[in-house]
């Protein structure tokens, strides 16, 4: 049985979607990213469901944000957005992000004032994380990544990145470590 709030939020996204459904379709038509449509689900709080108040977000729970993907589900573009930037990048920034990384990214990507990437998925390894080949050297104080993913969703139009890379080869998957990088630290991107 759904509380108040999942029904709330179910009837945002209904009304939401009849209001915007015509600028969507042009968007996809035109293959073009729906920025404005991103900056007004992002003021509905759509972008940071279950993100504590605190750190930016909406304050509700899973369920309000499974809520809102189904009601999103005939309109695959926004839903990919909500669900990338949920559960792909917040969730496991929320879970195993620092303190530090948490305060600096967290508000911004609930609010939408960034939007991340998973990259994980390369050329020749696909999703297999044990044969990832992007790799990571430490060079003083910082990592140097060196690699290609392939296939990451909003890869065109994120700021944020979590980048996965082989830190220990010779362990495996268990060599693997998960980096957070911005865009402006050398990232380049491709159709």
């Amino acid at each position: 049985m759904e509380v108040p709030e999942h029904k709330e939020i179910r009837e945002l996204a209904r009304r939401f979607l009849a209001e915007r459904g015509g600028a969507l379709r042009a968007y996809e038509e035109e293959e073009a990213f729906p920025w404005p449509l991103v900056e007004e689900m992002a003021g509905l709080g759509f972008l940071g469901v279950f993100v504590p108040e605190a750190l930016g977000g909406a304050g509700l729970d899973f369920f309000a944000y499974l809520a809102l993907l189904e009601e999103m589900g005939g309109w695959a573009s926004l839903r990919s957005i909500l669900s990338v930037q949920q559960s792909l990048v917040l969730t496991p920034l929320l879970a195993y992000g620092t303190e530090a990384q948490k305060a600096r990214y967290v508000p911004r990507l609930a609010r939408g004032e960034v939007l991340g990437a998973f990259a994980l998925t390369e050329p020749e390894a696909g999703s297999d994380a044990a044969s990832l080949r992007t790799r990571a050297h430490r060079d003083g104080d910082f990592y140097v990544l060196e690699g290609q993913k392939t296939f990451i969703s909003h890869a065109n139009v994120a700021q944020v990145f979590l980048v996965f890379a082989k830190t220990e080869p010779e362990k495996g998957a268990k060599g693997i470590t998960c980096f957070l990088v911005e865009r402006e630290d050398g990232v380049r991107t491709s159709p």
